[in-house]
């Protein structure tokens, strides 16, 4: 069976996968990748420089390991995990933030001595003031780089179905930046979507929504 991670270097994507001529042959401008053989600390820092130095729109890794992800670069690079939700309300509305010039969901980095499901509850709680929360279920991690004082880090944010049944007025944190918050109705998401990231569109996208 075929897999495919993508983690997000800004705006270009790094795939890995264990079969990049599938990959290439059913996504078109793939083909414009640069290709590199296993995942290791050697090749991912090359596919990132190579995406930040050149006109090159994607690399791809072929590896025969699914969890390489976790287990073989972790020596050069910090890896952070955080949780985020796509929350219901009894309407059947989503909630989505806007930070920094996007539409975003809620979303934060996991504290020591918690699980992932209490960092994606708190992080929804202190985001957007909401309460009366409840897990569904998981629907997906996503994967992106960025620099964190100097180091190159890679945060895995998984993402959870949440509803909720809270009807108070809701709080921005604008200590986070957050200037609004909107409950949104699925058929009403085209202009939200079209101006966020790539990695919210893929967790809409495996809801359903998207």
């Amino acid at each position: 069976m075929n897999f495919t991670q993508i983690v997000y270097n800004g705006a270009k994507e790094i795939v890995i996968t264990n079969n990049v001529s599938a990959y290439t042959s059913a996504h078109a401008g793939a083909g414009e990748y640069k290709v590199y053989s296993g995942l290791n600390s050697t090749n991912l820092i090359a596919a990132i420089d190579t995406l930040n130095n050149t006109i090159t729109p994607g690399a791809l890794i072929e590896e025969a390991a699914e969890d390489a992800i976790q287990t073989k670069v972790a020596d050069k690079f910090d890896i952070i995990h955080a949780g985020g939700g796509l929350v219901y309300n009894d309407e059947g509305c989503v909630l989505m933030i806007f930070r920094r010039g996007k539409w975003d969901l809620p979303k934060g980095k996991l504290d020591p001595g918690e699980t992932i499901e209490q960092c994606a509850v708190r992080e929804l709680e202190e985001e957007t003031g909401i309460e009366m929360l409840t897990i569904v279920n998981k629907i997906t991690e996503t994967w992106h780089i960025y620099n964190l004082k100097g180091k190159t880090v890679l945060k895995c944010t998984t993402w959870f179905k949440m509803t909720s049944t809270d009807k108070k007025t809701l709080i921005p944190q604008a200590i986070e930046d957050i200037l609004e918050v909107h409950w949104v109705a699925p058929k009403d998401l085209a202009p939200y979507l079209g101006n966020t990231y790539q990695a919210i569109k893929d967790v809409f996208t495996k809801e359903g929504l998207a």
